[in-house]
C-alpha cells in the first residue's frame, strides 16, 4: 500500500514537472514579448544611425564659405574694388557676377560752377555682388546686395574711390556682348536745361 502511494505521488509530481517545463519552453505568450524587445532595440539602433547620418549631412563642407564665395579671379594688372550701392544705384538688383557696367559719377562742384555728371569708367567687369561671385544655376530671383565689386586698373580704382567719397556713384548695366564706348560722356546742368541730349 505504501509503495503504491509513493508511485502515485511520483506520477503526479512528474506530470506537474513536465507541464511546467512545457509551459516554460513553449508558452506562446512569452515568445512575442522577446521578439518585440529585439525588434525595438533594432529599430532604436537604426534610428540613432539615421540621426547621426542626418547630422553629418547637415554640416557644411570644408573650405567653402557661406554664399559660395571661394576666390575672385582677376586679370593680370587688375585690382578689385567694392562700392556701396542702393537699389537704384545697383540697377534694382539685376547686376550679376560676370556682367559689364559703366560707372557714372556726379561730384559736387565749387559754388558758382555748373554741376555735372560723367561716365567715369566704361565696360567694367563685375566680379561680385554682395558676397556672391557666381550666379546660381536656374535662378529666376533678383539678387539683393548692397555692394558691387568691380575689376579695374589701379588708376581707375583710385578715381572711383575718390568719386565715391566726394560724390554719388551709379552703375549702368550693359547688354551682353556690348563693348562700345561713348565719346561724349560728360553732361552739365546747362545741357540738361537746353535739352541738347538726343537719341
Amino acid at each position: 500500500m505504501k509503495t503504491k502511494t509513493i508511485w502515485v505521488w511520483a506520477v503526479v509530481f512528474g506530470a506537474v514537472a513536465t507541464g511546467t517545463m512545457y509551459l516554460f519552453l513553449f508558452n506562446p505568450g512569452k515568445q512575442p514579448a522577446s521578439q518585440t524587445k529585439i525588434q525595438t532595440n533594432s529599430e532604436k539602433k537604426d534610428t540613432e544611425e539615421a540621426s547621426k547620418s542626418k547630422q553629418s549631412n547637415n554640416q557644411p563642407a570644408p573650405n567653402i564659405k557661406d554664399g559660395g564665395v571661394v576666390k575672385l579671379s582677376l586679370a593680370p594688372g587688375k585690382r578689385a574694388i567694392s562700392i556701396a550701392v542702393n537699389e537704384v544705384q545697383g540697377v534694382s538688383g539685376f547686376i550679376t557676377p560676370g556682367a559689364y557696367v559703366d560707372v557714372v559719377v556726379m561730384v559736387p562742384t565749387p559754388e558758382g560752377e555748373n554741376a555735372s555728371a560723367q561716365i567715369l569708367l566704361q565696360n567694367v567687369r563685375v566680379l561680385a555682388v554682395g558676397q556672391l561671385n557666381t550666379t546660381p544655376e536656374n535662378s529666376t530671383k533678383v539678387s539683393v546686395y548692397r555692394t558691387v565689386t568691380l575689376e579695374v586698373l589701379p588708376i581707375e580704382g583710385s578715381a572711383l574711390a575718390f568719386a565715391a567719397q566726394k560724390g554719388a556713384v551709379s552703375l549702368m548695366l550693359r547688354a551682353p556682348g556690348d563693348s562700345s564706348a561713348t565719346a561724349n560722356a560728360h553732361i552739365t546742368l546747362d545741357q540738361l536745361n537746353k535739352g541738347v541730349i538726343s537719341r
